[in-house]
């Protein structure tokens, strides 16, 4: 990510870019995790990655929390807004997490 000469018009602006860039980080790692598991056979490694995938979930929890706490404890109105919506975006993407595991655990089951 190269974040030098964007020419942004606001700090808002690079701030959304940058946590955009950090959860699209944490999806693309969930992702990856989720779909190694599916391919390898041995049940240690397969019971490895599903849990390396529970921990970015854990991630997403943790910054909805955080961004829920920031919401609420500023006065700014856009920044209020910016959390809101970033915590809104954690739990849909903390949502999609669960359902993909809960649907390969029962399917290896």
């Amino acid at each position: 990510m190269v974040l030098a000469g964007r020419g942004y018009r606001t700090k808002k602006d690079l701030f959304d870019e940058i946590v955009q860039f950090v959860i699209d980080g944490e999806q693309e790692a969930v992702d990856a995790y989720t779909t190694a598991s599916e391919i390898v056979t041995r049940a240690n490694v397969k019971s490895m990655l599903l849990d390396l995938a529970g921990q970015e979930q854990m991630h997403k929890e943790r910054a909805h929390n955080l961004y829920s706490t920031l919401a609420s404890n500023t006065d700014d109105a856009e920044l209020k807004k910016v959390f809101e919506v970033l915590a809104q975006e954690e739990a849909g993407h903390k949502l999609a997490l669960e359902n993909e595991c809960d649907e390969h655990v029962l399917t290896d089951n």
